[in-house]
């Protein structure tokens, strides 16, 4: 052996073998070697090499040792081009790299091979193409679509059998893709405000999303996904589940509910309806025989106007709890509107309770309904004056918190982020948990007077509002009812609490108005009060009549059209819509009670030049309605 290689032969740790470059006979073994194969020194010279590999590999060996002969062996070691398995005394297998040399051997020329042990990463190689493999036959078996999408550009790097078979396009297709062009168009924004915190969290709950197949369907999805790590590139794994037919199923279900509450509210609030129409129908009969008993028709018309604003709060009540209610939606001052509304509340409590106030340092800005907020504050200030009958302590805060996903999951109409905060805790007798889980049910009381509404119109109103509402409470130590309202953002011109001013006194000038109303005596009253109110007026049984009268009206302008939202055959949008494209500048004023169409009728009333009457209204109401409408500009 050439002296220079000596050294590094005997005192290397790895395995060593000095092969005949013709032959392939082991003309020398180190130390390392007979280890490694488990032979002593004599029992491995002067055998073929071929005996220290499987039969399986010999005749690849052989064509890698006639290799030996290329003239890059002098320059230097060179690596085998594959992995090869070695078979030691024992029996056992071990998966080896060869690095080569060709040397002169005691005036021969010889091979020498330099042997490292990589069992254990073939092992490990192994195990991991395995898992790679079971991986990925669970991702195509997988019954839900899944994907994987770059986490900086959204390009779908993968998508397996179930999303292809869902969405419809083809694997390749989909892979030319991006999570932007399954959405609708309206949600893209959003989605892409959601992709700057992807690589905040390893794991998210995206939440409710809407999806689009290629034949353009809608679907509603929950999705979650994972951090992984993708061919190198930062990815997500989204795993998709189409929730439409659940949520489908709950609406159902919802609605079941509501027909069942529906008939709950029929029976309950018969007693009082019936009382109000008893006083209505007395005073008319008491008026038709010229005042009997002595009482003036003033008096008797006086009792009518009392009942029919009783009447129009027990129906707004029923629409709050319902969520039908026609919302008069502003900025205002959570704080200012409940320190206006404090006189009120003191007086609800009573002498008798100690009330205390605890204000936030700050303005809380919400958009409500001033009414609806105060109809809460009554409701649950009520409840509380009720569970502390001997006296007690009743406290009312007002400040900011910070509501994080995990607290709107019951309240899939909420959103995270910062919110106003109505607190009213009470040191009354509390309640069990069997009764806080009746507590939202229409006409469930532990009471022995009142109807059970009041909790159940509270959360009709927090849910109209896109609110959250909470109650927590033992026996013994009080109830505490947490309300809370989304924060709005205003840098300036926030509106205060207290309501509008008065306007100044109307004045007719004499424009033609068009009114439109289904029932016969409300379209009559109407038209009476305007003509005595000096407009000329022109009336329509439905929603087509108006559209004819408004043609046959072409040469004498018609300021403005008054209509019924629900009506036969044509309901008020409709119709408004026709007229509109004859007259751009027709202004309209939506009457009615509830709003089954409120998303046209808000989207109409927003461009300007329009309003909505809510109803039951006075003829004052009306009035002032129509003269706004009339001097706006726009």
């Amino acid at each position: 052996m050439d002296p220079d290689y000596r050294p590094f032969f005997e005192g290397n740790a790895n395995p060593i073998l000095i092969l005949d470059a013709k032959t392939r006979t082991i003309l020398a073994a180190n130390d390392g070697a007979c280890r490694h194969f488990g032979y002593a020194k004599q029992e491995l010279v002067g055998r073929d090499a071929a005996f220290l590999r499987p039969d399986a590999e010999v005749d690849a060996m052989s064509s890698a040792f006639e290799a030996t002969q290329a003239p890059d062996l002098h320059r230097g070691p060179r690596p085998s081009d594959r992995t090869w398995r070695h078979v030691r005394n024992d029996g056992s297998v071990v998966h080896v790299e060869v690095w080569r040399l060709l040397i002169d051997y005691e005036g021969r020329p010889a091979v020498m091979a330099v042997i490292h042990d990589v069992t254990e990463r073939v092992k490990v190689q192994a195990a991991l193409r395995e898992s790679e493999e079971r991986y990925r036959r669970l991702f195509e078996a997988a019954p839900v679509p899944i994907f994987v999408f770059d986490v900086e550009t959204g390009s779908y790097l993968a998508a397996n059998e179930a999303a292809v078979h869902k969405y419809g396009w083809s694997r390749e297709e989909l892979l030319g893709m991006t999570v932007f062009d399954i959405r609708p168009p309206e949600d893209v924004p959003r989605l892409k405000e959601t992709f700057t915190r992807l690589d905040a969290e390893s794991a998210q709950n995206a939440g409710l999303w809407r999806h689009r197949n290629r034949d353009g369907q809608a679907m509603e999805v929950e999705i979650t996904t994972q951090a992984i790590e993708f061919a190198g590139r930062a990815a997500r794994l989204a795993i998709v589940n189409d929730v439409t037919d659940r949520l489908r199923l709950e609406e159902q279900l919802r609605q079941s509910h509501k027909m069942e509450a529906a008939g709950l509210l029929a029976g309950g609030v018969a007693h009082d309806f019936n009382n109000l129409l008893g006083i209505v129908l007395s005073a008319v009969e008491l008026a038709q025989r010229g005042s009997a008993a002595g009482r003036p028709v003033e008096t008797l018309m006086a009792d009518i106007r009392e009942a029919a604003l009783r009447a129009g709060v027990l129906t707004r009540k029923l629409l709050a709890f319902s969520r039908k209610q026609v919302l008069h939606v502003r900025s205002l001052d959570l704080r200012a509107a409940v320190d206006e509304f404090l006189p009120i509340l003191q007086r609800m409590v009573g002498e008798d309770v100690h009330l205390v106030v605890s204000r936030a340092p700050e303005k809380l800005v919400i958009d409500a309904d001033l009414s609806q907020l105060e109809q809460v504050l009554l409701n649950l200030c009520a409840n509380a004056r009720q569970a502390t009958p001997a006296g007690g302590q009743v406290t009312i805060e007002t400040f900011r918190t910070q509501v994080d996903k995990e607290q709107v999951l019951r309240e899939p109409w909420a959103q995270p982020g910062d919110y106003a905060e109505v607190r009213v805790v009470d040191t009354g007798s509390g309640m069990d948990a069997k009764t806080r889980e009746r507590i939202f049910e229409p006409f469930f009381t532990t009471k022995t007077e009142g109807t059970g509404l009041g909790l159940a119109i509270v959360h009709g109103i927090v849910h109209q509002h896109q609110g959250l509402l909470h109650v927590a409470s033992e026996p013994g130590r009080g109830t505490t009812v947490r309300v809370l309202f989304p924060l709005v953002k205003h840098v300036a011109g926030d509106a205060p609490a207290q309501r509008a001013a008065p306007r100044k006194e109307p004045r007719a000038g004499g424009e033609t108005l068009l009114v439109a109303e289904d029932e016969p005596s409300l379209r009559r009253m109407v038209a009476t009060a305007l003509g005595e109110l000096g407009y000329e007026v022109i009336t329509a049984q439905d929603g087509a009549e108006a559209i004819e009268a408004f043609e046959n009206r072409r040469g004498g302008r018609i300021a403005v059209a008054i209509l019924d939202v629900v009506m036969p055959l044509v309901g008020g949008v409709q119709a408004y819509e026709r007229m509109r494209a004859l007259d751009p500048a027709l202004k309209v004023i939506f009457m009615t009670g509830y709003a089954p169409e409120s998303t046209q009728v808000s989207a109409i009333v927003a461009h300007g030049g329009h309003a909505v009457l809510t109803k039951p209204f006075s003829i004052d109401d009306l009035d002032r309605r129509v003269r706004a409408v009339l001097d706006r500009e726009g």
